[in-house]
């Protein structure tokens, strides 16, 4: 089966398939930004163990969650 591998979401460094070409973005789906975390505290609402971001991204900030808990300490996540 064809395909690239691309990082995987819960790990760093884990991989997993992607059934997209090399260097091609589907169409409609490619909105990539680059942030700065303005905070970061832990989800214990969410079914798995995340923690809720506020992504800041110059005139805009947005929440997100991310699967970081076992790599990560809240307070380190955070101005990165």
């Amino acid at each position: 089966m064809g395909g690239t591998y691309s990082l995987a979401s819960r790990s760093p460094v884990g991989y997993r398939r992607s059934r997209h070409r090399a260097g091609t973005i589907p169409r409609g789906r490619g909105d990539a930004r680059v942030g700065e975390i303005a905070s970061a505290e832990p989800f214990p609402e969410a079914r798995e163990d995340v923690y809720r971001l506020v992504v800041d991204f110059g005139g805009e900030r947005r929440q997100s969650a991310a699967g970081l808990t076992d790599y990560y300490e809240p307070k380190d996540l955070v101005g990165r």
